[in-house]
Parts: C-alpha cells; structure tokens; sequence
C-alpha cells in the first residue's frame, strides 16, 4: 500500500512541480534577426508594407503552398488585413493585421492565431550599401506553464524562418531594385 501511495503521489508532485516551475518562465518570447540589403528602404518598404507581396517573400506559405488567404482592408499600410486558414499543424487558421506604418522606415503587424498573440516588427534603417532590415517577432506565452517552457526553445524553431523571410525579401528587394535602374 505504501509503495502505491509513492507511486501516485511522487509523478503527481512532479507534475505539480513542472507546472510551478514554468509559471516562473518568462510570459514573452522575443526573437530578433537582422539583414543589410542592397537596397532601398522604400524598395523593402513596400514589399513589407503591401500585403500581396507577403506572398512572393513570405516563408509561412511555403510550409502550406494550399494555404487560403482572404484579404481586407485596404491593400496596404495601416488597416491592411489578411485571415488564412491552412490544414498544417503549425500554421493553423488566424489574422494578420498591420497595425503601424511608418514610410519607409516601420511595419509592424499582430497576428492572432490559436495558440499566441504575436507581433511582428519590420525595421528599415539606410546603412552603407543599402538598408539594415531587422526583423523583431513578439510572442505573448501567456499564463500556460506549457507555452512558457515551449518559449525557452523559440528562438531556435522560429528564428530560422525568421532569416529565411529577410533572405527571400533580400533577394525580392534586390530584383526590384535591379529592375528599377
């Protein structure tokens, strides 16, 4: 009998202690990655700001090429607005909104899905030979101990997309800027 009271009350102390302990974790994640390209910031501006490019840059689509995206609101700037709906696990349905936009210089967006309030900061700053693009993303963990500990590892798992976005829109911008001359 003692043997099975030892048997459920020590993984039930466990649990309850893996669980107190992620309420200590911090409730923010905040990854940061940044880019110079040959560019400028009006040119990764308006890939940024315009939410149709998304498309063209974007690496969430390329997890989910059958991805739905609707789009609201005006076309691009403040107010733009854009809802998908994707079978993938990861992706999920959710919003994508620009809240802020700061010609040529700042884009920031929320983006509200199942799981996390998130947001997504798009920095242009004119640098010698061409434009510092830095790219901030901001996740609110919340209350759950579970989401917390999921927040230690983040940077690791979404920083990578985060670099593949800065690179495709460095290569998008570059085109562009080619194009242009």
């Amino acid at each position: 009998m003692k043997s099975l009271k030892l048997f459920i009350v020590l993984p039930l102390g466990l649990l309850a202690l893996f669980m107190a302990s992620g309420l200590l974790l911090p409730s923010y994640a905040h990854i940061e990655r940044s880019l110079v390209v040959d560019s400028a910031p009006e040119t990764v501006f308006a890939q940024v700001n315009t939410l149709k490019n998304w498309e063209k840059w974007s690496p969430w689509l390329d997890i989910d090429p059958t991805m739905e995206i609707n789009q609201t609101g005006p076309m691009s700037g403040g107010g733009a607005t854009y809802a998908w709906t994707s079978q993938h696990p990861s992706l999920g349905n959710g919003q994508l909104l620009i809240t802020d936009s700061q010609h040529p210089v700042l884009v920031e967006v929320s983006l509200d899905y199942a799981r996390n309030k998130t947001w997504l900061t798009f920095q242009m700053n004119p640098e010698a030979g061409g434009t510092k693009v830095t790219c901030r993303l901001d996740v609110n963990l919340g209350f759950n101990p579970i989401n917390r500990y999921e927040g230690l590892f983040m940077d690791g798992s979404m920083g990578p997309d985060l670099e593949k976005a800065l690179l495709n829109l460095s290569q998008l911008a570059e085109k562009k800027e080619v194009s242009n001359r």
